[in-house]
């Protein structure tokens, strides 16, 4: 296994230690990359299964809990895109969470899903929401086909998965609520940097390791759930990426490089925790969400329950 100096060659974490490149993927004898057009039939399919089994969300409303704090009630959301809602969305602790993406995201939605409801009342059409957390749940379907793909190079098996992920009953709850949007959106830009990892991990350069934490940060954003992927990281280091070293001459040099390697994300990592434990500390997080800064706190929409709620 060749090896090269991550901060010799990049400087990407200032590590000047020799650390493990990554394995190249078995291809079962095939040394041939693959490439877009013999993937995106699997790709296709992952989207068209996804949507196939979440398409009757597309007639569900929102419902009472945490949609009504998240988007139905919320006044600040309800607005969409503005600067004064950018503002409040980074330095809001509503909910008792700081994700400051997943408000720019459901702020997104209300101004892409605003409709005119009766009497000429401004309202929403909940079952756009609920087709963006479709559409995101169906991207990190297929980016986890490809991560593995990328990792393992056994391309039907790595299909296999992901349509397991795709479609696996421990999912429902976070695509079919619109409040768990943080789930899938902080699950999508995850996979982003564990895609973005192994393309460093095979050829480092600074700007890689750069996309790497971009990536990472943004999930943390969206939701301070993969404070742990560091350590996964380390996991996909010893397989299937094979960069931890054994019994060799320099190993020690090698795993100490893996380790430090790490430090900038786990910085990061633990920014987000306290973060997240200082906005559950606030008495008044909760009531945040529904009033915001000075807003209305009179309801400005329906909120119907989703058909499977429905006792009519």
């Amino acid at each position: 296994m060749s090896r090269r100096s991550v901060g010799s060659r990049a400087g990407a974490s200032g590590i000047e230690t020799d650390v493990p490149r990554a394995a190249a993927p078995d291809r079962a004898g095939d040394s041939r990359p693959e490439r877009g057009p013999r993937l995106l039939p699997i790709a296709a399919a992952l989207v068209v299964v996804t949507f196939a089994a979440y398409w009757p969300l597309k007639d569900n409303g929102f419902i009472q809990l945490d949609d009504y704090d998240y988007v139905s009630r919320n006044a600040v959301v309800l607005k969409g895109l503005t600067a004064d809602g950018v503002k409040w969305a980074f330095r809001t602790f509503a909910i008792a969470n700081w994700h400051p993406l997943t408000w720019l995201s459901h702020m997104l939605d209300c101004d892409l899903f605003r409709v005119e409801g009766a009497g000429g009342a401004v309202d929403q059409w909940p079952g756009g929401h609920h087709l963006v957390s479709v559409g995101l749940h169906a991207a990190n379907s297929v980016l986890l086909f490809v991560l593995f793909l990328w990792m393992t190079g056994a391309r039907w098996r790595s299909a296999l998965l992901a349509a397991l992920f795709a479609l696996h009953p421990v999912h429902v709850e976070s695509v079919a609520w619109v409040a768990e949007r943080k789930d899938v959106l902080s699950t999508f830009f995850g996979l982003l940097a564990l895609l973005a990892y192994v393309r460093f991990a095979r050829r480092p350069g600074w700007w890689r390791y750069a996309a790497v934490l971009l990536c990472y940060a943004l999930s943390l954003l969206a939701k301070p759930m993969l404070v742990t992927l560091p350590f996964a990281m380390l996991l996909l280091d010893f397989w299937p990426l094979q960069r931890w070293p054994g019994g060799t001459p320099g190993a020690a040099a090698s795993r100490r490089g893996l380790l430090l390697e790490k430090l900038p994300l786990l910085a990061l990592a633990s920014a987000s925790s306290v973060v997240t434990g200082a906005s559950t500390m606030r008495p008044a997080a909760y009531e945040t969400a529904k009033h915001g800064a000075g807003a209305d706190t009179t309801p400005t929409m329906r909120v119907r329950r989703p058909r499977a709620l429905r006792t009519e």
